[in-house]
């Protein structure tokens, strides 16, 4: 509580007083952990200061400079620095991870800190003679594709070995220095940015664990994807620094506005796509996204997709430029895709509860099962990210790098049925691990592995329609119609650009942002339409068959975080009396009357109750509504007033009474009171009252019946309530 005002006569002038008590009171809000925060409050917060300033900036020069230099460039600073350290962090993400995973296969000779790349960035032969494969050691063949059966049996060993260390020591540092790092993230920063205080999960040490963390699990070959967990890193930047600010620091309703730029830069350098990335902050994750902050999100994203450009020397993020005629039939394929989606969710919802004992020991047998696997496969060998790149790749079109190289090489060595049963068992290889991977406790993203498993269909499918083509076995003369006699009209690249964006948009159910990333990754105009085809499709076909939601609310639905959905519609005929708090043979709501409260009353009403704030009320037989008091401004009040020395039976007062004596000292709590909480008749549809939880953000609402208070809702009220009606 404020200092001033304190301990005040009843009938003395403390008006004066009463902004700058108001202002402090909030300023000082601060939530305890796994609270929703007060949308209707923090707002009012900000309002109050910003007057503050406005009437400073008025009366001297130096308040002009202070309201303009000081606070205006404040949300810009911060986003600049978010989105530079998000580059840098996403750089240096990309490094490490990309030498972890060579390390699998090599070492670099001349300096065991570098990977295959830069080993060989000046070699201008085909074998670069300071990198040595581990089947080197054995054999002097350091091809493993080619190695002799002893050296093809050590490198393996490495392989695996060292790929299992990789993912235990990825889970070992989850488990031990910060739980929150696992996983992707994402369901989390959607419920923190809906308004919900999860201490410690955007901290210091959950950035350096995850970052840690992903590069260990990516690098060891799990089927997993950082770009995902990159959201996470961003949004913990952009935590951190806001702590930095005043403005951020004391309110958590514009903290994330920066947490909602931190999320368009974590996709902006995921994809080197930062439009798509200001798109899927507001799309996906963002609760509260007014103008300034989309500006601002841009604004983050662009800086931190610059930063990486500059810092990141391997170049991993640079597009795949595609060019040729778009034949596909596209409704088929997508609903395939999600018909895989499906068993995708069903297979992995049950598989990732927080709870499973022994999670270290469960990460690495399903990293040793992947990796088994993986060695022996030239597809499933080379990265992820790299198995992407050659999806999207055209042969024949340029110079290719070594992975791509192998595929245009198998698909020209007119072993036709071989290729589509090489990738095809790729790809249903990676959707199996990827089922039971993503929710193990190391972080973990599902953008990539979704992506790779739709390419390699779609790169099959592509393969047989341009077989078909050049065969001419067609049934109709479609093809021959669109082809006009060419010998190469078919890339089956595209085919591979479109499956991997109906997987994605079925597993994550994006749709706007996930035309514009995949747009941004190719650098083509000309698949915008498929892939907008492909988006709507998995949308309707998922609004058909039940509207299933994506993979990201599916895991906060399992953790029960207090999520509510902007998009969900309600269809039930309820009224706020039927679902507020108490009910008939309930426990009595407790509250607080306007008079004979003392300092020793109200320490007992919070030792003996566990309730987040209480209603004010005229008298127990008048319930008449006067204000609403937060549990925690009341224990930081009372801790004051105890800190002062005032006597445990002096009188508190928050709000004057008609018929109260005013010749008596007392307490003065009227900053902790808010004088005018959201209410609502009892005979009201749910239906307005859910509309106001999302539209308003508000945390409670008062329920009256006549005019006099009957019960109060709260969130998680409304939640639980939705929960038992859907289900």
């Amino acid at each position: 509580m404020a200092s001033r005002g304190l301990l005040d006569e009843h009938n003395s002038d403390s008006d004066d007083d009463d902004s700058l008590i108001g202002l402090e009171i909030l300023q000082e809000n601060r939530y305890e952990d796994f609270a929703t925060i007060d949308w209707l409050r923090d707002t009012s917060a900000e309002r109050v200061r910003q007057r503050h300033l406005h009437s400073q900036a008025q009366s001297s020069a130096l308040g002009w400079i202070s309201k303009t230099l000081g606070d205006s460039w404040q949300g810009w600073l911060v986003v600049w620095l978010v989105g530079i350290c998000t580059g840098i962090f996403a750089a240096a993400i990309d490094i490490v991870t990309d030498w972890i995973s060579g390390l699998k296969l090599g070492v670099c000779t001349s300096a065991f800190w570098l990977n295959n790349t830069l080993c060989c960035w000046t070699s201008r032969e085909d074998n670069c003679e300071t990198w040595v494969y581990w089947t080197g050691v054995v054999d002097t063949d350091t091809d493993p594709s080619d190695a002799s059966a002893g050296a093809f049996i050590f490198g393996y060993l490495m392989y695996v070995a060292l790929g299992v260390l990789f993912a235990f020591y990825s889970a070992l540092l989850v488990k031990s220095y910060a739980p929150y790092a696992r996983g992707s993230g994402i369901p989390e920063v959607k419920t923190i940015l809906s308004g919900f205080i999860i201490r410690r999960f955007l901290g210091g040490s959950t950035l350096v664990i995850k970052s840690l963390g992903l590069c260990l699990a990516v690098g060891s070959g799990l089927s997993l994807g950082k770009e995902g967990p990159l959201v996470h890193v961003a949004c913990c930047i952009g935590n951190i620094f806001s702590r930095l600010f005043y403005k951020y620091r004391t309110n958590e309703a514009k903290k994330r506005e920066i947490m909602s730029a931190a999320a368009a830069a974590g996709v902006g350098v995921a994809f080197g796509a930062p439009i798509g990335g200001v798109l899927f902050s507001l799309e996906e994750v963002s609760y509260y996204f007014p103008h300034k902050t989309m500006w601002r999100s841009f604004f983050c994203a662009l800086t931190a997709a610059g930063t990486l450009k500059v810092w990141n020397i391997l170049h991993t993020h640079t597009s795949t430029e595609l060019g040729a005629e778009f034949v596909c039939p596209c409704s088929v394929l997508i609903l395939f895709y999600y018909l895989l989606y499906i068993l995708l969710l069903s297979c992995n919802y049950p598989s990732c509860k927080p709870t499973q004992p022994h999670i270290v020991s469960i990460v690495c047998v399903v990293a040793l099962i992947t990796l088994l696997f993986r060695y022996p496969s030239a597809v499933l060998r080379m990265t992820t990210s790299e198995l992407i790149h050659t999806l999207f790749a055209e042969c024949g079109s340029g110079p290719l790098t070594d992975t791509t190289s192998y595929l245009c090489t198998l698909e020209a060595s007119g072993h036709f049925m071989h290729t589509c049963f090489v990738l095809m068992a790729a790809s249903a290889f990676t959707l199996c691990v990827t089922v039971f991977t993503f929710g193990m406790p190391v972080p973990a993203g599902i953008f990539i592995p979704s992506m790779a498993a739709g390419a390699t269909i779609g790169r099959v499918l592509g393969i047989v329609v341009n077989q078909m083509v050049q065969n001419r076995t067609a049934t109709s003369s479609f093809f021959l119609d669109v082809c006009h006699g060419e010998t190469q009209c078919i890339t089956p690249g595209i085919y591979a650009v479109v499956g991997a964006a109906a997987v994605l948009g079925g597993v994550t159910r994006m749709t706007v942002s996930l035309v514009v990333i995949m747009f941004e990754l190719t650098g083509s105009v000309d698949f915008i339409i498929p892939i907008m085809l492909s988006c709507l499709t998995s949308k309707w076909t998922a609004d058909l068959l039940g509207g299933i939601d994506g993979i990201y609310d599916q895991h906060i639905r399992l953790r029960n975080y207090p999520f509510l959905d902007g998009k969900a519609d309600y269809k039930h005929d309820y009224t706020a009396q039927q679902c507020m708090q108490p009910q008939p043979g309930g426990e009595a709501l407790s509250v607080i009357t306007s008079h004979n409260n003392t300092i020793e009353s109200l320490d007992d009403l919070l030792e003996k109750t566990s309730f987040a704030g209480f209603p004010l009320i005229q008298s127990n037989e008048r319930r008449v509504v006067m204000g609403y008091i937060a549990r925690r401004e009341l224990r930081r009040a009372l801790d004051l007033a105890q800190s002062k020395g005032i006597d445990s039976h002096m009188r508190v007062m928050f709000k004057a009474t008609p018929g109260v004596p005013t010749t008596h000292s007392f307490v003065d709590f009227r900053s902790c009171l808010d004088t005018g909480p959201i209410q609502v008749a009892g005979s009201t549809p749910m239906e307005i009252v859910v509309d106001m939880f999302r539209k308003i953000g508000i945390r409670y609402t008062l329920v009256t019946i006549e005019g006099n208070l009957a019960g109060i809702m709260t969130k998680k009220d409304l939640l639980k309530h939705m929960e038992s009606v859907d289900t």
